[in-house]
C-alpha cells in the first residue's frame, strides 16, 4: 500500500483549492483536506486532522489565524502561496516553510509537494 501525504489547505479561494485537488487525484499520493477560513470562537473549525504533514496557506488570512495555525501545527512543513508576501502585518514564526514565487505557478507547488512526499516516504523507506 502506498503512503499518502496528508495536507491541510487553509483557503478562501475555492478555484485554487479545486485545481490543487484535481492534481492530487491524478497523483493519488496526496490526501488534501480543504479548510475554509471560517473559524469558530475557539479559533479552529471542528474536525481538523491533528497531524498533517504539510499545511498550505492561501491568501486573505488574518494574522491572528495565521499565528494560530502555525502554533497548532508546529511540527509540519508549510507552503505559503504568493499573496502571503503582501501581508505586512504577518510575522512568520520559526517553522519549516517554503514561499511560492509570484506569479503563482501550479508547477512550483506540485514540485514542492513532490519534494515533501519524497522526503517523508521515499527517502525514509530507503534507509
Amino acid at each position: 500500500m502506498e503512503n499518502k501525504l496528508n495536507i491541510l489547505m487553509f483557503c478562501k479561494a475555492p478555484d485554487i483549492c479545486t485545481i490543487v485537488n484535481k492534481f492530487a487525484l491524478l497523483r493519488n499520493i496526496y490526501n488534501i483536506k480543504y479548510i475554509n477560513l471560517q473559524f469558530n470562537e475557539e479559533g479552529f473549525p471542528e474536525n481538523i486532522p491533528e497531524n498533517p504533514e504539510c499545511v498550505i496557506i492561501d491568501e486573505s488570512i488574518e494574522s491572528q489565524f495565521f499565528e494560530m495555525i502555525i502554533k497548532k501545527f508546529n511540527n509540519t512543513e508549510y507552503i505559503f502561496l504568493p499573496s502571503l508576501d503582501e501581508m505586512d502585518s504577518v510575522k512568520i514564526p520559526p517553522c519549516n516553510y517554503k514561499k511560492m514565487s509570484e506569479p503563482f505557478k501550479l508547477s512550483e507547488l506540485i514540485s514542492t509537494l513532490n519534494e515533501i512526499y519524497s522526503r517523508k516516504y521515499i527517502e525514509t523507506n530507503k534507509n
